[in-house]
C-alpha cells in the first residue's frame, strides 16, 4: 500500500508544482512593466531643528506633492496631452484628473536620519520617469526658493532613465511560485494519494465481503 501512496503521491504532487510555477512565471512575464527613477535633494533650514524627523519629512512630503508644485509640472511637461494621447483616446486630460494621476506616480522617500528626500515617479516608461523626477524636484526647489519657511533645497543627484523595471520583480515572483508550488504540491499529493488507497482499500475490502457471502 506505501509503494501504491506515493505512486499517487509524487505525479500529482509535481503536476501541481509545475502548474503554480508555470502559471506564476507567465503571469509575471505578461504583466505591463513600470520603472522608477529618482533624484536626490538635499534639504537645509536655519529655523527648523527638526530636520531629518518624521514630522518633517512629513511637511516635505505634502509640499512636494501639493499643487504649487505639481501644477508648474504637468504645464512645462505638457502632461495634459500627452496622457490624454495615451490614456484617453486623445482628448486632453482635465487639471484635477492629471494632477490626480501625478500623484499617484510619485514615490517619495526619506533617507533616515539625514537631510535628504529621494523623489521618485513610477512609469511605464523609463525615459518618462526620468523626466518627471528631475521635474518635480526642480519644481520643488522653485516653490522652497519663493515660499517662506527658511528651508532651502538643492538637487544633489539627478534622476537617471532606468535600465530595469521596478515592477513585476521577477525572481522574487517566481521564487513565490516554487514555493507555493512546493506547499500546494506537497499537500494536494498526498491528500490525492490518501484518498486513492483509501477508496482501494474500501473497494477490496467490499469485494472481500461479497465473496465471503456468496
Amino acid at each position: 500500500m506505501k509503494k501504491i501512496f506515493w505512486f499517487v503521491t509524487l505525479p500529482v504532487g509535481m503536476l501541481v508544482f509545475l502548474l503554480v510555477l508555470m502559471t506564476g512565471t507567465l503571469v509575471t512575464f505578461v504583466l505591463p512593466k513600470h520603472y522608477l527613477s529618482e533624484a536626490q535633494v538635499k534639504t537645509t533650514s536655519a529655523t527648523t531643528p527638526e530636520i531629518g524627523s518624521q514630522d518633517w519629512y512629513e511637511s516635505q512630503f505634502e509640499a512636494i506633492r501639493c499643487d504649487a508644485v505639481l501644477l508648474p509640472v504637468i504645464e512645462k511637461s505638457n502632461l495634459r496631452k500627452q496622457w490624454g494621447d495615451r490614456f484617453a483616446n486623445g482628448q486632453s486630460l482635465t487639471e484635477p484628473l492629471c494632477l490626480a494621476l501625478l500623484r499617484s506616480r510619485l514615490n517619495l522617500k526619506p533617507v533616515r536620519h539625514t537631510d535628504f528626500i529621494r523623489i521618485g515617479i513610477i512609469s511605464d516608461e523609463p525615459r518618462e520617469a526620468a523626466e518627471l523626477a528631475n521635474a518635480v524636484s526642480s519644481a520643488y526647489v522653485d516653490y522652497c526658493a519663493t515660499n517662506a519657511g527658511g528651508v532651502q533645497v538643492t538637487v544633489i543627484n539627478k534622476a537617471d532613465m532606468p535600465l530595469r523595471p521596478f515592477a513585476p520583480k521577477v525572481t522574487l515572483n517566481i521564487m513565490l511560485s516554487m514555493a507555493i508550488g512546493v506547499i500546494l504540491g506537497a499537500a494536494i499529493g498526498v491528500g490525492g494519494g490518501w484518498l486513492f488507497c483509501f477508496l482501494r482499500k474500501r473497494g477490496s475490502d467490499s469485494g472481500t465481503t461479497a465473496n465471503s457471502c456468496s
